[in-house]
């Protein structure tokens, strides 16, 4: 079988978190000898990262990975976050995952990958869509629960927050 797994962070670009559970579900499935493509959003580890820098990341043979990358990080960001929306992506990742030809795409954090606008891809019939939700961001876009960081999240006021 062939899996596409699309994700924000991956690899040496992730601060660990949803990004191991991606390459440990990619190392078994390559064990099973299933192929794996990996997507994920270099942009966003690259503008979150802060002082971190890139972790030891060695693939596993037959891994394949797509990072994706733009001239303006920033900007594509707060765009991808602000509307759910795959923005500059869009082209990218679907040549990307239409190229691979996946039996199963399997969205995992798509909080700043696209969002609404990743699970909602046009694939073919034949494809199998799953997701694992690694994180509250399908109901609030923090991916807290936390309301400006002291009381919990009751009811939404996203742009005070």
């Amino acid at each position: 079988m062939r899996h596409c797994l699309l994700t924000t962070f991956f690899g040496a670009h992730s601060f660990g978190g949803d990004a191991s559970y991606v390459d440990h579900l990619s190392r078994a499935l390559l064990r099973r000898g299933d192929e794996v493509l990996v997507v994920y959003n270099r942009d966003a580890f690259e503008v979150l990262k802060g002082d971190r820098k890139d972790r030891l990341y060695e693939p596993p043979v037959g891994l394949r990975i797509h990072a994706l990358q733009t001239r303006s990080p920033l900007a594509n960001l707060l765009f991808i976050h602000q509307t759910g929306g795959l923005g500059p992506y869009r082209k990218r990742i679907a040549e990307t995952v239409e190229s691979f030809k996946p039996d199963v795409v399997h969205f995992h954090n798509v909080s700043l990958i696209g969002g609404l606008d990743l699970l909602t891809m046009r694939l073919p019939e034949r494809v199998v869509r799953m997701m694992t939700a690694h994180e509250h961001w399908l109901t609030c876009p923090l991916s807290l629960l936390w309301k400006l960081d002291r009381d919990a999240c009751e009811r939404p006021e996203c742009i005070r927050c």
